[in-house]
């Protein structure tokens, strides 16, 4: 992350604006080096000003910028290679995010978000969905039903679970993606994470083990998978 020190916090009158329309919001700033004339582009989230739970650096507006060009190439992802992290993953986490300050469960897909950073590139239109049975007494004994199809990923999960601890009211916890771990149980997801206490000074208590349950069907977080 990056300080820019001459970067003003957006006042409230445009928060409130965009705190209406409930989509994510970012700051771009565009910086030149006066010395060779090199452009730097930056962005901050601002989503957590939206949804009611910022932390101190979201209250300040010359902190927590990241970097997001190189060159003349804006980056999307943190990782380039896998296309994972980065604006891309802040972006939709920040969608599902102000979704569930709302009350909703979203869908990720991409016809939502215009692309998709996380794998299953072959086949991305693909949501949760059950393979039909088959027939009873098509055959000796009759046919099975199908196992159902899974198509959710760990890195979804975890983005799933991140957006959920942040939107428990006064129990709302920010969480990054790097200490979480996602685990399959059955058709569903463990993710365990280390949060921070929104708003807390950064004292001991602050800090917490925090765990959710991601149901594939119906795409669902909640507590415990029980």
């Amino acid at each position: 992350m990056y300080t820019l020190p001459r970067a003003d916090k957006v006042d409230d009158r445009t928060i409130n604006y965009w705190r209406g329309l409930g989509l994510p919001a970012f700051l771009f700033c565009v910086i030149e080096n006066g010395s060779n004339g090199l452009l730097h582009c930056y962005h901050k989230r601002y989503t957590p000003l939206l949804d009611g739970f910022p932390g101190p650096d979201d209250e300040t507006g010359s902190k927590s910028f990241y970097l997001v060009n190189d060159g003349a190439t804006f980056l999307a992802f943190a990782d380039t290679q896998r296309e994972i992290g980065g604006f891309a993953r802040d972006l939709i986490i920040d969608y599902a995010r102000l979704s569930y300050s709302k009350g909703h469960i979203v869908q990720l897909t991409p016809s939502q978000l215009g692309f998709w950073p996380f794998p299953n590139k072959g086949n991305p239109e693909v949501i949760l969905q059950a393979a039909e049975p088959a027939p009873a007494g098509g055959g000796a004994g009759g046919a099975e039903a199908s196992e159902p199809v899974t198509t959710l990923e760990s890195e979804q999960a975890i983005a799933l679970a991140i957006s959920w601890f942040a939107s428990n009211g006064e129990a709302a916890y920010a969480a990054d993606a790097t200490s979480c771990q996602a685990v399959r149980l059955g058709p569903n997801w463990i993710v365990t994470c280390d949060g921070v206490l929104q708003g807390c000074a950064g004292t001991p208590d602050c800090y917490r083990a925090l765990s959710a349950c991601v149901l594939e069907q119906p795409l669902l977080v909640t507590e415990t998978c029980a």
